[in-house]
């Protein structure tokens, strides 16, 4: 599962990972994404389970693995198109980590400064049933590894899409249509 980079962006249903990476948690119970068939805006959707779980990334937490083709190294935007969530605290935030190769692991928010359930960020996911978070990655010429870790409860991954920095794709409500890629016995 090799996403190769097409009309400068690449674009990645969740579901279309390379590795779903388990994890245990010190008491022995198995954190671990699970396909959410026919749910969201186009083919389905990855939901961290226990739903009721925080995790540390790199250390008790699940991931998702992608495989990815560019055709320069530089800076890249990860776009992650997420279910609308409500963050399960008062603190306004739903978290995720993000790894590219073998560089840090970022956790990032991804819900806007100061989120509250009554603003307009609100509103906008839940009539556009989607939420949207860009994060900054570094990527290198050809082959790279991208890994989204669950953090926070309440994380559902519905697609990724990654571009250069200042060429994103065009807007529309379902986003870019997902890139070629090549299987993972070289079939597609």
């Amino acid at each position: 599962m090799t996403f190769v980079e097409t009309n400068g962006y690449i674009s990645i249903e969740a579901e279309h990972y390379a590795l779903n990476k388990e994890a245990a948690k010190a008491n022995g119970d198995v954190s671990r994404f699970e396909v959410i068939h026919g749910y969201g805006k186009t083919v389905s959707a990855v939901k961290a389970f226990p739903t009721t779980e925080y995790f540390a990334a790199g250390e008790d937490a699940p991931y998702l693995e992608y495989h990815f083709w560019v055709q320069e190294g530089g800076g890249y935007e990860v776009e992650l198109y997420i279910q609308p969530s409500n963050p399960v605290t008062n603190e306004g935030t739903l978290l995720c980590g993000i790894q590219v190769n073998e560089e840090e692991i970022s956790v990032v928010n991804t819900l806007p400064e100061g989120y509250r359930v009554d603003d307009e960020n609100w509103a906008i996911g839940v009539l556009d049933h989607i939420r949207r978070h860009s994060t900054g990655v570094h990527c290198r010429e050809g082959l790279n590894t991208l890994r989204i870790f669950a953090v926070s409860p309440g994380f559902v991954l519905e697609k990724l899409v990654i571009y250069p920095v200042g060429k994103k794709p065009a807007d529309s409500y379902l986003g870019p249509t997902e890139t070629y890629f090549v299987g993972k016995e070289g079939k597609l």
